[in-house]
């Protein structure tokens, strides 16, 4: 297993738990979140959204300015997966290969089925900071303003949250079971 660092750098780094090895320069600069497959052995995604960018393991899906999209493996080969929007994605989550979610600004989410990625209706035109997936067709978002939109069978409906503050993380054990925390000590249980 490996452990990846991407933000404001020029390039993604990993740890082989002996030292740090940068990649080559990613095509973007800035690096918003990113999520990794899981590793044998580990047990858990190392998914990861806005202010904790480490990933763990050797396949890492990165989410960057432009409706950027990469898929970075230890080869040092980063995949870009651009062309389905064109604004910031802010964070990337999924449950295996052929089932990821991404968020970004204006509300954007996109869907990967392994194939091809795909845009769909968020319902909302917050920026959206993270994105947690429960399953191949069900996931949370959260955002700026409160915002949290959640997935079911790939369909995003807003839920009310009652607070004003942004919202930076999302952990999600079900479609009906998810924690997020954002600014001034907010911590929503759905």
């Amino acid at each position: 297993a490996y452990v990846f660092a991407v933000g404001d750098i020029d390039a993604v780094l990993f740890y082989n738990y002996i030292s740090w090895s940068a990649s080559a320069p990613n095509p973007v600069g800035t690096i918003h979140g990113g999520w990794s497959l899981v590793c044998p052995g580990l047990g858990a995604p190392g998914g990861v959204a806005g202010r904790t960018p480490a990933i763990h393991c050797s396949n890492a899906y990165l989410a960057g300015p432009g409706g950027y999209i990469g898929n970075f493996q230890l080869t040092g080969e980063l995949g870009d997966e651009t062309g389905w929007t064109h604004v910031a994605l802010r964070a990337v989550s999924g449950v295996d290969a052929a089932a990821i979610f991404a968020a970004g600004d204006h509300g954007t989410v996109g869907y990967y089925d392994g194939a091809e990625w795909t845009r769909l209706d968020s319902g909302v035109d917050a920026r959206l900071n993270a994105v947690a997936a429960v399953s191949a067709t069900a996931a949370f978002a959260a955002g700026a303003g409160g915002t949290v939109i959640r997935a079911t069978n790939l369909n995003w409906n807003p839920a009310t949250t009652g607070v004003g503050d942004d919202l930076y993380a999302v952990w999600a054990r079900s479609a009906t079971d998810a924690f997020i925390a954002g600014d001034n000590g907010v911590i929503l249980h759905t």
